[in-house]
């Protein structure tokens, strides 16, 4: 069982879009999130003086994917004065590095490499990253605070805002759902919907709506098709995260939606209802599983 976690964020003149400093209770890491346009300011941020990671960072965009490059420097802000000049993508940059300064050059080089394996491996931002470093050895001692360093370190960037290192799954077993709740979460229910060209499943989840892997989904888009899905539908199919599969097409990857209608959209190929046209197992609409949870918890 998983317990929860407090992450402190402190804004350095107030404002959510500034500089911000974060840790977690107990944690000996830290993070410096910054924007391009205050870039300057860094200069006044010891943490970034010391060995650590970075990412570079530029937000998804309609159906792009967000951009980072990840990188490694015994002193990280040398480093970002280069990419200033060198690299125009990135409009924001998170730095984690040690409070108690006990990240060294070995293990710096071990998280850039483990953190380009989990970003690639996530699939949702672009890596610029060419290559990816080996991962050097470590000290067995060294290996599990590294991996506890991760742990955190991923938790508190996509508390600021980006999942780089989430993988889009299929976590409705996950033991952070409280088995005490009811009804139960509603992401624990399978839904799915069915016609003659497409045959889908899929669960509400905390980002929005979680199409499954191996849904067969309408063979081309129809005129009704929202045009952000029809983006969404044309990168799928480009990307081989779409492929024919004699008369279907099939779904080669778990998708995320930012609603059941865009994903129901995206199965037809047309315009749809997404609370009328997923269906639970024991055939109660979605809508109808959201109204009960309602009465329920009224």
């Amino acid at each position: 069982m998983t317990h929860g976690k407090s992450v402190r964020i402190f804004l350095a003149d107030g404002v959510p879009t500034g500089i911000r400093h974060a840790e977690i209770v107990n944690w000996t890491g830290q993070a410096i999130a910054c924007p391009r346009a205050r870039f300057s300011e860094l200069q006044h941020w010891a943490e970034v003086s010391r060995p650590g990671v970075y990412f570079l960072l530029s937000r998804p965009t309609g159906s792009s994917a967000g951009t980072t490059y990840i990188g490694e420097a015994e002193n990280v802000l040398v480093r970002l004065k280069a990419h200033l000049r060198e690299k125009e993508f990135w409009n924001e940059l998170v730095v984690f590095s040690s409070k108690d300064e006990n990240l060294t050059k070995s293990h710096v080089k071990f998280l850039e490499a483990r953190l380009i394996q989990q970003a690639n491996a996530a699939r949702r931002f672009q890596v610029e990253n060419v290559d990816g470093s080996s991962v050097p050895t470590l000290p067995r001692a060294d290996l599990a605070a590294m991996e506890e360093y991760l742990e955190y370190l991923r938790l508190v960037l996509g508390t600021l805002g980006y999942p780089v290192l989430e993988p889009i799954e299929d976590t409705s077993s996950g033991a952070t759902k409280d088995p005490r709740a009811t009804p139960p979460p509603m992401s624990v229910v399978l839904l799915s919907m069915s016609g003659k060209s497409y045959n889908a499943r899929g669960r509400l989840v905390d980002e929005g709506f979680l199409l499954l892997e191996g849904s067969e989904v309408a063979v081309t888009p129809g005129a009704s098709m929202p045009g952000a899905v029809r983006e969404l539908w044309e990168t799928a199919k480009a990307t081989g995260d779409l492929a024919s599969n004699g008369t279907t097409t099939v779904l080669k990857k778990n998708m995320l939606f930012s609603s059941p209608s865009y994903a129901a959209s995206f199965v037809t190929g047309q315009s749809r209802n997404g609370r009328k046209d997923w269906k639970a197992q024991d055939g109660r609409t979605l809508g109808e599983v959201e109204d009960a949870v309602a009465m329920a918890t009224a």
